[in-house]
């Protein structure tokens, strides 16, 4: 479904509409470029559409929301599977866009780190509030994104 929504595939039956071509999507597996630093991934998405020290910003920003500024100039076979889809996590929310695709964002943390990062994340899009689809098969995740997106609509 997220590969129809995103453009990547076509739909076999029915119609999926989507107003907007921009795009962050953290796909299943991790499409990190190997041969690059952690900071490089980050940054390679950003390049078309903003200047050095914007990128430079932005990326210590989402290299701190997913715990992992202190591995910006890590290659990527040098992580962890759980430390490579915080990079690729990192990659999608630094793009702006109008539509997030997560899926399966937090597959390999162990469960501080993961309510750490959705306990952030959920900071974020109270912020920016863009379009997040996100796919889990973890009922604990989906508890612990809902609790904290009601003690966030609590607070406003």
């Amino acid at each position: 479904m997220l590969n129809i929504i995103s453009g990547l595939e076509k739909a076999t039956s029915g119609k999926i509409t989507v107003n907007t071509r921009n795009i962050s999507y953290m796909f299943q597996e991790d499409r990190l470029i190997p041969w690059l630093s952690v900071y490089e991934n980050v940054a390679f998405v950003l390049k078309s559409n903003y200047k050095k020290p914007k990128i430079n910003g932005l990326v210590r920003k989402y290299l701190e929301l997913v715990d992992l500024k202190e591995y910006a100039y890590e290659t990527i076979d040098k992580l962890s599977g759980g430390m490579k889809r915080r990079v690729s996590m990192a990659r999608a929310l630094a793009y702006d866009s109008e539509l997030l695709l997560l899926d399966e964002p937090f597959k390999g943390m162990d469960d501080e780190l993961k309510m750490n990062i959705i306990s952030k994340f959920l900071s974020k899009w109270k912020d920016n509030k863009n379009t997040v689809i996100f796919v889990t098969h973890d009922e604990k995740e989906v508890k612990e994104l809902a609790q904290v997106t009601f003690r966030l609509a609590k607070c406003k």
